[in-house]
């Protein structure tokens, strides 16, 4: 949330991703150092609607203050184990 540049560079991360990833990869789009409000470059609105456009889920995090870290891993957790699952049962079925 602090480095513009930074976040706009995203959408070429997230590009680079998909183009290399499997289809069924899952991508959530992480904002960091929330505790840095005075130093805030990108606007929460601005990075949910970026992550909206872009079929991503947002969550806002700051480690220092421990704010957020249970959202990411309750997020990326259970769509990581459906990941696994399926394709476990397309190469049972393979």
């Amino acid at each position: 949330m602090t480095n513009k540049e930074s976040f706009t560079k995203a959408l070429k991360w997230i590009q680079l991703a998909k183009e290399t990833a499997k289809g069924d990869t899952e991508y959530l789009l992480v904002g960091s150092k929330t505790d840095l409000e005075a130093e805030r470059q990108v606007k929460h609105e601005e990075a949910a609607e970026f992550a909206k456009t872009h079929g991503l889920n947002y969550v806002e995090i700051s480690v220092k203050q421990r704010i957020g870290l249970g959202e990411v891993l309750g997020d990326l957790v259970p769509r990581a184990i459906k990941v696994h699952e399926k394709r476990a049962s397309e190469e049972k079925t393979a």
